[in-house]
């Protein structure tokens, strides 16, 4: 969460500790602290940081969890900097480094602490954390320690000591990749651009096995073949961008490049290949509208005028659809859920909102909320939409515990016999206070519920502002598309008029 929805947060987890207590309760569960623990590092692992955070937070207070304090404060400093909470993360990670706590977890706390600072961009404190790193964190860590000192060196224009961090990574770890990909584009933007070219196509000519290995891999070639093509390589932007995935999340830009390489030649009936396959595919994609627009083009370098005319004329007919959409969704932004259909009631951790876009891809709104999404601000704003969601939801269950608990007790109450060795005068005390709790915690949960109410409002306003800029953005960039197809259309039909007179 960012700003002043951190305070915010922060108020609703720990007002409502005492309920999570009372709620989660069950002295029936076997190996309760085990359990518990396993629950904890089950949403830890899916990124779900806040219900890792409720449980393991719960878990202390009741001391219904394994007891191993500088663990604990060593994990809860990991969870709250997940959860960009970063003066609760420092605290903890803090006390663990500072503590009494074996060499491995301080050298844990350091590192998460290094982190923390990282992706905050506080790189002065980043460096001073680091150095205090020792030789007890895992081989996997030390080469993430290596990649965020290589990337704030980059942050900092100092890529030949980025250079130097590289030298020591393990050239099979996938963060030796990263950064050797990010010193590339580095090179990319100084003058020496023959350095970058190297790094980045060896990244491009790599065999990986993993999603995001590939997906780096693609990117690679995407970045070399649209330099290849500002400098007028056609032949080595062919070579790369034919190595991308069709089936990758690139696929797109590589079709579109590879068309325009083989125009460079020429080539038009080589380009006419990718440019048609992409023009069948959805037209709210900036890449399509422009395939649609260069396949025209490549008929009318080829003659075929017919094709051509009948090529723009279908162009302009989807463009106007488009526009309509973007249009109606302007004017709509206001009116709907915008994340309605990402938003999983039931799970909100990054797994079923993954699983949540994929489904709705499928739909006009899922395509431009795909593309959006790629955005980072855009992004954060649907992470802090989504954690809102998911404390709202989270109120709505702890409602329901508590009015389940009302029943029970009533329902205790209406028993007519009492068993004589019960000390009745005790039972109902203790029914009582009982009772006062739950009605305490019912008012913390309705303060907070409207507390929650008032964010959201004010967060949705903040998404669909956003939202409609977005969708400003892609229609200026259709109008030009547009306006082009009419001219070159207008130009046709006025060659063939003039060849009739």
């Amino acid at each position: 969460m960012k700003s002043g929805y951190i305070a915010i947060v922060l108020t609703l987890l720990i007002g409502l500790l005492p309920l999570s207590v009372v709620a989660s309760d069950n002295p029936s569960a076997p190996s309760e602290d085990i359990v518990r623990y396993q629950e904890v590092f089950f949403h830890f692992y899916r990124k779900d940081a806040f219900n890792a955070l409720v449980n393991l937070t719960a878990g202390i207070e009741k001391k219904n969890i394994i007891d191993n304090r500088w663990s604990n404060e060593l994990l809860l400093g990991n969870l709250y900097s997940m959860y960009e909470l970063p003066e609760q993360a420092e605290t903890r990670l803090l006390s663990v480094a500072n503590g009494n706590a074996s060499d491995r977890q301080k050298d844990l706390a350091w590192f998460y602490l290094a982190k923390a600072y990282f992706e905050q961009k506080r790189y002065r404190e980043f460096f001073v954390t680091i150095e205090k790193i020792g030789k007890y964190i895992p081989p996997a860590l030390v080469q993430e320690k290596y990649y965020m000192t290589g990337i704030v060196y980059l942050e900092k224009k100092q890529p030949e000591n980025t250079k130097d961090i590289l030298d020591e990574m393990d050239v099979d770890n996938d963060h030796y990749h990263y950064l050797a990909f990010n010193l590339g584009a580095a090179y990319f933007t100084s003058s020496e651009v023959e350095k970058g070219e190297k790094l980045i196509r060896k990244i491009g000519e790599d065999q990986y096995d993993s999603e995001d290995m590939l997906s780096l891999r693609d990117k690679s070639n995407i970045v070399l073949g649209y330099y290849y093509l500002r400098e007028v390589k056609p032949d080595e932007a062919v070579a790369v961008l034919e190595n991308v995935r069709l089936d990758g999340p690139f696929s797109n830009k590589a079709l579109l490049g590879l068309g325009w390489a083989y125009s460079q030649l020429n080539k038009f009936r080589k380009a006419l290949v990718p440019w048609l396959t992409l023009a069948k595919k959805s037209a709210l994609d900036v890449t399509v509208q422009e395939a649609k627009l260069a396949s025209a083009f490549a008929y009318r370098q080829l003659g075929a005028e017919r094709k051509a005319m009948l090529s723009y004329k279908k162009s302009i007919d989807e463009y106007e659809s488009v526009k309509k959409y973007y249009q109606h969704e302007i004017s709509n932004a206001f009116n709907h859920n915008i994340f309605s259909s990402l938003i999983n009631r039931k799970r909100n951790d990054d797994f079923a909102t993954t699983q949540a876009l994929k489904q709705s891809l499928k739909t006009r709104e899922g395509e431009v909320l795909f593309d959006l999404l790629s955005e980072e601000k855009f992004q954060q704003l649907f992470n802090d939409y989504r954690d809102l969601r998911q404390l709202q939801d989270k109120l709505a269950q702890w409602r329901y515990e508590i009015e389940r608990m009302h029943i029970t007790l009533d329902a205790q109450q209406s028993e007519s016999v009492v068993s004589k060795y019960q000390t009745t005068s005790r039972s109902d005390k203790s029914k009582e206070a009982y009772r006062e709790l739950l009605l305490t915690l019912n008012d913390t949960v309705e303060l907070q519920n409207d507390r929650l109410e008032i964010l959201l409002t004010l967060q949705e306003e903040k998404i669909r502002d956003e939202y409609v800029r977005a969708l400003n953005r892609k229609q200026q960039y259709l109008i030009a598309y547009l306006s082009q197809a009419r001219f070159a259309l207008a130009e046709i039909l006025d060659k063939a008029r003039q060849k009739n007179e």
